[in-house]
């Protein structure tokens, strides 16, 4: 029997769930739970990086509640960053796949 690995991927769309449940912890003002949320955004990076780097000075008005891994990704290419390969792929099908999923 195959070990399932409980290291969960990483990825920009967990970067960004994770951001945005580190906030919601904030905002609960629950210990626990903004402890979990700090792991959470710990084991996801360097794609939270790349998120917060995506985030500073937009002119666009993004948010983490209303920002996507597509959006990071051309943001990234706008200000000359490094972006995954992977990542492109992977928006670029889901978007082709489901065109009405803001992802």
């Amino acid at each position: 029997m195959e070990k399932l690995s409980t290291k969960p991927r990483r990825s920009l769309t967990n970067a960004i769930a994770a951001l945005r449940t580190r906030a919601w912890a904030m905002h609960q003002k629950d210990a626990s739970l903004l402890i979990q949320a700090r792991r959470d955004v710990d084991l996801q990076q360097p794609y939270v990086a790349q998120v917060q780097q995506a985030l500073m000075g937009n002119t666009e008005g993004k948010t983490i509640a209303n920002v996507t891994p597509t959006w990071v990704n051309q943001r990234l290419k706008a200000l000359g960053a490094v972006v995954s390969t992977f990542e492109q792929t992977t928006a670029s099908v889901l978007t082709k796949a489901c065109p009405y999923i803001n992802i």
